[in-house]
């Protein structure tokens, strides 16, 4: 029989995984925001963060959603009131380095800045280290200035012939003479 036995959940183990650590490369786009953003401006006391892409989101605040749920603190959709088909998510907080910084509310600009959508005729999986963003942040890493891949003017895109739409719905949609008589 085990008698009382306390569990200790401190050690002499550093939390901060971190430490060796000296350079942050954060790959980013227009809709990078929240979390993501919170990391580089949490991090960016701490050693240097670069940002490789586009200017990212500009979320430097968070909510929480509330339901009529007074059971739950407001907090549960499951026990809220059925017959309301609405919540509301107000903004209750806003988030802040150490250095007292929050000034990102139009996103972070990147120190490389890569268009990805100018390679829309490139497109690579996900980990390719020929990837253009990635590929941007690893040349850095490497110390390899940035070199330019060709992007396609709107006047050198190929036309693509499709089927026409009603042809198209003739054979992958059956609909019956009740559905209009209704």
């Amino acid at each position: 029989m085990i008698k009382d036995e306390k569990v200790v959940k401190t050690g002499e183990q550093a939390i901060n995984r971190l430490t060796n650590i000296n350079q942050l490369y954060v790959l980013t786009s227009g809709s990078t925001a929240s979390a993501s953003e919170m990391i580089i401006n949490g991090l960016k006391p701490f050693m240097p963060v670069k940002v490789v892409g586009t200017t990212t989101y500009g979320k430097n605040v968070g909510s929480i959603t509330l339901y009529d749920s007074p059971s739950s603190d407001y907090t549960k959709e499951s026990s809220a009131n059925s017959a309301h088909l609405y919540a509301m998510q107000p903004i209750v907080f806003q988030i802040y380095n150490k250095l007292d910084q929050s000034d990102y509310i139009n996103g972070f600009e990147p120190n490389i800045e890569v268009k990805e959508w100018h390679y829309w005729n490139n497109i690579l999986p996900f980990g390719d280290e020929n990837e253009v963003v990635l590929k941007a942040a690893l040349d850095d890493i490497k110390g390899i200035s940035a070199k330019h891949a060709k992007s396609f003017k709107f006047s050198e895109i190929k036309e693509v012939e499709v089927f026409k739409l009603e042809k198209r719905f003739d054979k992958e949609m059956y609909i019956t003479d009740e559905f209009f008589n209704q």
